[in-house]
């Protein structure tokens, strides 16, 4: 089932948890937690909220940092097929997973939607031991058109708000396969994915699921105590757009 999406501009950046909001946003957080698997920058693959997988393939990007994505349910039997069919690369061998706490706040603006998403990283391997850091994201998803005007004045925002942090334009494939090589400290990351001395594909998919999901019960109140905004059950609505 596949499903196209607008063009998203999307801006991560380190944060802590006293930060202010760079977006007053309505409405409820939603709470979330994806365990995502690097492929390279322009494919995404996850285990979406506990439940099965989910590709997002980049179709095209401007020079002003805007996206346009095409979403995909698959499963792990197919997901090599899948990738296959769509000209890419099979699975990378040694690349571990990564799991993204989220709770997130979004709302629709006509034809544009807004979204601002807490995000604790959290990861471990036998080169890095067990790592677990604070991000933020922020977005503007929709014609872009209606989302230039507002896309400089997101990113002026930001490095206001954290002129000393890492901020970083992309989606979330670049954003999971940049934070695979700076936890493995190589600098070329994430041009390591891509290159002909990386190892080979193994016969079948790496496996899906495992000791990275043991973090699919802790959410916020669980890793940091007091809780930044009271988090609600999922909705419809939460299960729409990009992350």
């Amino acid at each position: 089932r596949r499903k196209k999406m607008g063009w998203e501009f999307r801006i991560f950046f380190r944060s802590e948890r006293s930060t202010p909001r760079v977006l007053n946003l309505s409405g409820k957080a939603g709470e979330r937690t994806d365990v995502y698997y690097v492929h390279s920058p322009t494919v995404g693959v996850k285990k979406r909220g506990g439940g099965g997988l989910e590709v997002k393939l980049m179709k095209d990007k401007d020079a002003d940092g805007f996206e346009k994505w095409e979403k995909l349910k698959t499963s792990e039997d197919e997901l090599e097929n899948l990738l296959s069919e769509s000209n890419y690369k099979p699975m990378p061998v040694d690349a571990p997973p990564i799991t993204l706490i989220k709770r997130r706040v979004q709302t629709n603006f006509g034809f544009k939607i807004l979204e601002e998403t807490d995000l604790i990283l959290c990861f471990s391997d036998i080169k890095t031991g067990p790592v677990q850091e604070y991000w933020r994201t922020i977005c503007i998803e929709g014609k872009r058109k209606s989302c230039l005007p507002q896309q400089q004045q997101l990113y002026s925002q930001v490095k206001e708000l954290v002129p000393d942090s890492e901020i970083i334009v992309c989606g979330y494939p670049y954003f999971i396969a940049h934070s695979i090589g700076r936890l493995w400290n190589d600098p070329s990351a994430p041009k390591f994915l891509k290159n002909s001395s990386y190892p080979p594909p193994p016969s079948k998919p790496p496996p899906i699921g495992g000791a990275e999901e043991s973090m699919m019960g802790c959410g916020f109140d669980v890793l940091l105590g007091t809780p930044m905004c009271k988090p609600a059950t999922p909705t419809k609505n939460d299960e729409t757009p990009n992350c």
